[in-house]
């Protein structure tokens, strides 16, 4: 749930500050583009593909599998062996309430025939006990990363603890290949997401493993590139030096997206300062859009209403959903879900993997509490123009009058557009 953290950028006079972030880039060797990160199928198919974080048993996932839209992104955590944020790192055989090591084959054979790509969350970051799982029990405290008074560090969340490792130790590097090597043969998936990669900050480490008290981050940059050379990788967040080796960075948008269902802590920007003092600037867009692709967080936030897929469609990001697999069989469920996937075909597929090549955002004469301007992005060397209106009430745009919450996009061969309409019913999409 932490921003995208990245060093100060020193804009050069005499260039826009995206041409300065390219500059940056490229400089400090940022330029592992998405289309290298997976096959040509494989992406095409990613791109195409709302992510949809699918909960239930593994014999409800599979009985309702034929429900979701081909392609989906199926992404979930109930398999995990210990449950969720237990027993890590150890990931595997499933839990005994989710289903059969065989069930789980057939779920994940199942759903790759149709076409779908499956997205099982991990998490290589910490070890968790109360109980501790059979690695941890195995190695005791010796592959954890040591403060610099020589103690472990401890880490909660939610009623979940557990402890940092240090990812130079050979043990910590063991586990994480062989839950790596697991997902590649004896329950084969499409994509990896590793949780909290791109979510942790700077520590000291004086474990004995750690070339230096510093290199704690250069630890988990080294498993990160090492993994993405044997499956494509997501993950929580991100930062520029997860760049190269992430094909997709879920997050960065609790303070500023008002999706439904938010952590206590979420504070806005936008209560904290002044709107009329700031904009949205898309650092991450501007660097990593044609490297990776965007969503909100893959556990707690989600494309569940007109106001956030605005907001979604204007920032670049791809559309996800959350659904227990026996709700799909409710028509109000399955039409949204339906929706998202035509607009992640027709739309959001196009701008994956495309550099952002102009962005706005305009709050307009005297900003209201409840309305948040309008953005304006282009990729595709121009030929693909997104506007999304921030606001509850219509507001005109290229010709045409925006449904509050409405947006337009536009490319030489596709309207897709929620305008207003004269009756004053909120608006059309199509």
């Amino acid at each position: 749930g932490t921003p995208w953290r990245c060093p100060a950028v020193r804009l050069t006079l005499g260039r826009s500050a995206r041409e300065s972030l390219r500059v940056y880039a490229e400089s400090n060797g940022i330029r592992r583009r998405l289309e290298e990160k997976m096959s040509s199928e494989l992406l095409d198919r990613f791109k195409r593909s709302v992510l949809v974080y699918y909960a239930g048993t593994c014999a409800e996932k599979l009985s309702n599998l034929p429900l979701l839209p081909v392609p989906t992104q199926i992404h979930f955590a109930d398999y995990l062996h210990g449950g969720f944020d237990k027993q890590y790192p150890d990931h595997l055989p499933p839990s005994p309430r989710f289903g059969t090591p065989e069930e789980f084959r057939q779920f994940l054979a199942a759903a790759r025939k149709l076409g779908h790509l499956v997205v099982p969350y991990t998490n290589p970051t910490w070890w968790c006990d109360d109980p501790k799982g059979p690695t941890f029990e195995k190695h005791g405290e010796g592959p954890l990363l040591r403060l610099l008074d020589g103690t472990v560090s401890r880490e909660r969340y939610s009623a979940n603890t557990g402890f940092t490792v240090c990812h130079w130790h050979a043990a910590v590097q063991e586990a994480n290949r062989l839950t790596v090597r697991q997902f590649r043969t004896e329950y084969p998936v499409d994509v990896l997401f590793q949780d909290q990669c791109g979510a942790r900050g700077w520590r000291y480490d004086r474990n004995p493993a750690s070339p230096t008290p510093y290199a704690y981050v250069e630890g988990l940059l080294s498993m990160i590139d090492e993994d993405s050379r044997r499956a494509p990788l997501s993950t929580e967040s991100g930062w520029d030096r997860v760049v190269n080796a992430e094909s997709q960075l879920c997050g960065m948008t609790w303070s500023l997206v008002p999706t439904e269902g938010g952590p206590a802590w979420r504070q806005f920007f936008k209560q904290r300062y002044d709107p009329a003092t700031w904009e949205i600037f898309p650092l991450a867009q501007y660097l990593a859009h044609d490297k990776t692709a965007m969503i909100h967080h893959d556990l707690g936030q989600f494309v569940t209403n007109r106001q956030t897929l605005a907001w979604t469609l204007g920032l670049g990001f791809s559309l996800s959903y959350r659904v227990h697999a026996p709700a799909l069989s409710g028509d109000a469920v399955r039409q949204w879900l339906l929706w998202l996937d035509r607009l992640q075909k027709s739309v959001c597929a196009r701008y994956v993997g495309q550099a952002l090549e102009d962005f706005g955002h305009e709050r307009g004469p005297g900003p209201a509490p409840d309305d948040d301007g309008l953005l304006r992005s282009t990729y595709c060397n121009g030929s693909l123009r997104v506007a999304a209106n921030l606001g509850p009430r219509p507001r005109r745009e290229a010709g045409q009058e925006l449904a509050g919450y409405g947006f337009l996009v536009q490319t030489p061969d596709l309207v897709a557009a929620n305008l207003a309409r004269a009756d004053g019913d909120p608006g059309d999409e199509g």
